[in-house]
């Protein structure tokens, strides 16, 4: 080899993007990312977003209570819009209600401007159905809908 191919290939190997160039990048990426986080995420939406979550939780909670109890007892969570109760149904309902699991209190409270709609109680059976009907449960804040689960009749599945 001589050494102006040399010098050529020890350049090749030395290319790539300046400093400049770099800072750059970064600079418009952080830009551009601080204005998606800004525009796509707003506290409600993420509160309400756990709350939904915690929620469904606490449903399927009711639900394996209502497996495993005697068949003249019911078990579900009723809705009153800012807020839903662990309730029992039947003549083998504890005196006592047990709370919600990892929460100290068998009535929990959505985070302020969260609501579920519609209000009412959603009981299951020993089969772990909630009934004949399909029943929609809707989660918002300030008036937007951040999710709507459908609990499926005859079946219980909770999505």
């Amino acid at each position: 080899m001589r050494t102006t191919e040399i010098m050529r290939d020890r350049r090749r190997i030395g290319d790539g993007f300046s400093l400049i160039e770099t800072v750059t990048v970064l600079a418009v990426l952080a830009i551009v990312s601080a204005f998606l986080v800004s525009q796509g995420l707003s506290t409600d939406a993420v509160n309400a977003q756990a709350d939904a979550n915690t929620l469904k939780s606490h449903l399927r909670y009711a639900q394996s209570l209502a497996m495993n109890d005697l068949p003249t007892a019911r078990w579900g969570v009723e809705i009153d819009g800012s807020s839903y109760s662990l309730v029992c149904d039947g003549d083998t309902c504890p005196d006592d209600i047990p709370v919600f699991p990892n929460e100290s209190s068998s009535t929990i409270s959505f985070s302020p401007n969260v609501a579920a709609s519609p209000t009412g109680t959603i009981l299951f059976d020993n089969w772990g159905s909630p009934g004949a009907d399909d029943l929609p449960v809707t989660i918002d804040t300030n008036g937007e809908t951040v999710e709507t689960m459908t609990i499926t009749a005859e079946t219980g599945f909770i999505p």
